[in-house]
């Protein structure tokens, strides 16, 4: 995992006490979030995006590629083409790769046939959400016109006080 994501894991969450409770949640759409054993009048500590790795599967094509569901804050590490009879064309290391836009890869060298197969990796970073949320109710936790964070997972701390 990068410093920065190391970092980001650390904001909101540096002192705690040893009776903090942590869960690790299926994100969702902006609004309610269930967090078993949370309550109204507890102290929420940390909401955070956790990182991952993502594989994206696409067909050739010139520069930049449409690959949906890529962020524009996401690092493409990876790209492998395979010629359409399967053969290994191309890999393209983390330099030779951006992301320019939402659902985009761009890669340098030449463009590829439209019969190749592409899979491209990416690498998500670990986000603090901590300031969207707020604990409104038994189990739940709300970033109401926060960030979506649907297919993601979150790792959420507080403190029961009830």
């Amino acid at each position: 995992m990068p410093v920065s994501d190391y970092e980001a894991l650390g904001q909101g969450v540096h002192d705690l006490p040893s009776a903090a409770t942590w869960a690790v949640i299926a994100g969702g759409a902006a609004g309610n979030l269930t967090v078993t054993g949370v309550a109204v009048g507890d102290k929420l500590y940390a909401v955070i995006q956790l990182p991952r790795t993502i594989p994206y599967f696409v067909t050739g094509a010139a520069s930049p590629l449409a690959v949906t569901g890529v962020q524009a804050a996401d690092d493409a590490t990876q790209m492998l083409q395979f010629n359409s009879d399967g053969v290994p064309a191309r890999i393209t290391a983390r330099a030779g790769l951006s992301v320019p836009a939402v659902n985009q890869v761009a890669y340098t060298g030449a463009a590829m046939d439209a019969n190749d197969d592409v899979m491209i990796q990416t690498e998500r970073r670990a986000v603090n959400l901590t300031g969207e949320f707020t604990i409104t109710a038994q189990n739940t936790i709300n970033n109401a016109a926060g960030t979506a964070t649907t297919g993601e997972r979150l790792l959420v701390c507080y403190l029961n006080r009830t």
